[in-house]
């Protein structure tokens, strides 16, 4: 499947605009090759890609330092999370386990004042 036919599939829109040279011309097309097409295609995708970085301002050389920053705060986020459940699940097990020795030894004490 050539680049043209890929971008019409993909583009509707762009059906019959773009073909290869050497077919029948319609006045009004863009005649290219698919070389042409492809590094124009690639052109958009990275101004679109810098335009997108500069938006969420990671534009600049602290980009790479921002993000390894961004990826350690959210691991220690879960760090912290998982900590606090383990914390919670450790607390209501020891209170069960006291409850249940407190009414053994309630029992135990009542059977030996008996």
């Amino acid at each position: 499947m050539s680049a043209p036919d890929r971008l019409a599939e993909q583009m509707p829109a762009a059906r019959g605009l773009f073909h290869a040279r050497g077919e029948a011309e319609v006045p009004g097309d863009i005649t290219m090759t698919t070389d042409e097409l492809e590094d124009m295609l690639d052109r958009a995708a990275r101004r679109g890609a810098k335009a997108a970085l500069a938006e969420l301002g990671l534009h600049d050389a602290q980009a790479a330092t921002d993000i390894n920053d961004m990826r350690s705060l959210i691991a220690a986020w879960r760090e912290a999370r998982s900590t606090a459940w383990q914390t919670v699940v450790r607390l209501g097990t020891t209170a069960l386990f006291a409850m249940i020795a407190t009414a053994v030894w309630l029992h135990l004490k009542g059977q030996i004042l008996k």
